[in-house]
């Protein structure tokens, strides 16, 4: 299929969104890229205007699934917003994103991984830079301030919860998510909690899940 069949596929599948099922056939002629988008319009459309939604990938999906967010929000629903990116330096995710041509010009970047690796750390008026995955006190006031230097509606992903709880111990994580579940309805702001799928960390995702309005699986 040529790239411009593809979007008009994907552009009828966003009319259907309002129907109960969007027609396998439709489904089975979009690209991987565009199928998770669909997902994720799916997981989120039904939420209103507030909500923290947990989404759970496996592996094979995950970097769909990074890159769909900022799509989904930014792009279909013009919407700023802020990713913290705990799992990629940032470097490496704006680079996923130009490969894709994805306009990412409306979302402040909040990076927890590139020092602690020393990966380099550009574009310092897009990103803000924290020295660890485990210095949460940090993370927490760059993503108050990052919240409070946006406007309007917003959306703030957390990517993710699994890779923190590598830095961090379980209880440590579950306090901060629950901190901030509670600060992103406080705020108005619409969340997005990312995930891995795997056995270490069903104990986390269950305690996690209480503190969301969904849980869904994005594949």
């Amino acid at each position: 299929m040529a790239p411009g069949d593809l979007k008009k596929v994907a552009e009828g599948i966003e009319k259907a969104r309002g129907r109960e099922k969007v027609p396998n056939i439709l489904i089975d002629m979009l690209g991987k890229q565009a199928k998770t988008d669909l997902q994720i319009m799916k997981a989120i459309e039904s939420l209103g205007d507030a909500f923290v939604v947990l989404m759970i990938s496996n592996a094979d999906s995950y970097s769909l699934v990074q890159i769909g967010l900022i799509d989904v929000f930014s792009l279909k629903r013009n919407m700023p917003g802020i990713y913290i990116t705990i799992n990629k330096p940032y470097e490496v995710l704006r680079d996923m994103l130009v490969n894709k041509k994805i306009d990412y010009g409306r979302i402040k970047f909040i990076d927890a991984i590139s020092r602690m690796v020393g990966s380099e750390t550009p574009d310092r008026d897009k990103c803000t830079y924290i020295e660890s995955p485990g210095d949460l006190t940090e993370l927490m006031v760059a993503i108050e301030e990052s919240v409070k230097g946006i406007e309007g509606n917003k959306f703030l992903v957390l990517d993710s919860i699994s890779t923190l709880a590598i830095y961090n111990d379980t209880e440590t994580v579950e306090k901060l998510v629950h901190a901030l579940t509670g600060k992103l309805r406080e705020w108005d702001v619409k969340g997005i909690l990312l995930s891995i799928e795997a056995d270490e960390y069903k104990n986390l995702i269950g305690t996690v899940s209480q503190f969301c309005d969904k849980v869904t699986e994005v594949r």
